[in-house]
C-alpha cells in the first residue's frame, strides 16, 4: 500500500469485508415477535404453548392439543413480527424429541394487517419429513408484519392428529437460495 506521494505506507487503512449467506444471522430476530393466534395448543399433557414456536429454544415447541384427543389438521399459528418486513422465506424446525407431530404439507402466508391473508406465498410438502433437520422455504418477497403457518397434514397421518413446531423463523428479503450473498463493509 502506498500513500498519496507514492511512498510505502507503514500504517495502511484496513477494511474488513464480511459476506453473509442465508444462515441464522440472516433471520429476522424473534425478540419483538408476539403470538397472534393458534387454533389449538396442548397445555395439560405438556407445555405446548404457541409462543414456544418462536422462543429461540429448540427444546420447547408449539404442540397442538393431543391430551384426551384433539382437533384434526389443518392447524395454524399466526405471529406478529412486531414491525413490517419484506419477508422472503421461513425456516421450520420440527419437534426434536420424537417423530409424531412433524408437519407434512403446509401453507405459509404474509399479511400487512393480520386479518387479510390473501393467497399463500408458499405451499408444499416437506421432503424427508421424518427428519429432525430444519427445512428452509424461500419465495418471492412480500411485505408484511404478520405471518401465518398452516400445517395441513402430519407426516404419520392419520395416526397422529396433532402438529408441532420447535422453532419457526422468518427470512428477510435478500436471503435464500439462488440469491447472491450481501456483502457489508466496515473501515
Amino acid at each position: 500500500v502506498r500513500d498519496a506521494k507514492g511512498l510505502p505506507d507503514p500504517t495502511p487503512a484496513t477494511r474488513m469485508v464480511r459476506v453473509e449467506s442465508a444462515g441464522s444471522s440472516a433471520l429476522i430476530p424473534q425478540g419483538g415477535w408476539s403470538l397472534l393466534f393458534v387454533d389449538s395448543q396442548e397445555t395439560i399433557g405438556e407445555d405446548g404453548a404457541g409462543h414456544n414456536a418462536f422462543d429461540g429454544n429448540p427444546a420447547t415447541a408449539w404442540v397442538t392439543q393431543w391430551f384426551n384427543g384433539g382437533p384434526t389438521p389443518p392447524h395454524e399459528i399466526q405471529i406478529d413480527l412486531g414491525a413490517v418486513h419484506d419477508v422472503s422465506g421461513f425456516r421450520y424446525l420440527p419437534l426434536q424429541g420424537s417423530q409424531p407431530g412433524r408437519v407434512g404439507a403446509y401453507e405459509f402466508y404474509v399479511s400487512a394487517d393480520g386479518s387479510d391473508w390473501d393467497d399463500p406465498v408458499a405451499v408444499g410438502e416437506f421432503p424427508d419429513t421424518n427428519s429432525s433437520a430444519a427445512r428452509d422455504v424461500h419465495f418471492p418477497s412480500k411485505s408484511g408484519r404478520y405471518v401465518r403457518f398452516r400445517a395441513l397434514s402430519e407426516v404419520n397421518s392419520p395416526d397422529f392428529v396433532f402438529s408441532a413446531i420447535a422453532e419457526l423463523n422468518v427470512y428477510p428479503s435478500g436471503t435464500g437460495t439462488n440469491q447472491p450473498p450481501t456483502p457489508s463493509t466496515s473501515a
